[in-house]
């Protein structure tokens, strides 16, 4: 797995693209639609990812066993 930053990412406009800098010198420009549509792709994982924190405090599995437990037929 590759490294887990804590600290988020800026961004800004440029010449009508947006320059993503993140920790450790990560840095990506994007076009505007393809920023738009990227951001929807985070916003939807870290939604996933913060269920699995919580599942995870609460139950001591993430969600992602429990449905390939489902999946597998075992409750």
């Amino acid at each position: 797995m590759a490294k887990v930053h804590t600290k988020p990412s800026q961004a800004d406009a440029h010449d009508g693209h947006v320059v993503v800098d993140g920790p450790d010198g990560v840095a990506v420009t994007l076009t505007a639609d393809a920023a738009l549509e990227t951001s929807e792709h985070i916003d939807g994982a870290a939604v996933k990812a913060k269920g699995q924190e919580q599942m995870k405090a609460v139950s001591g599995v993430d969600g992602t066993e429990i449905l390939e437990r489902e999946k597998e037929g075992k409750r």
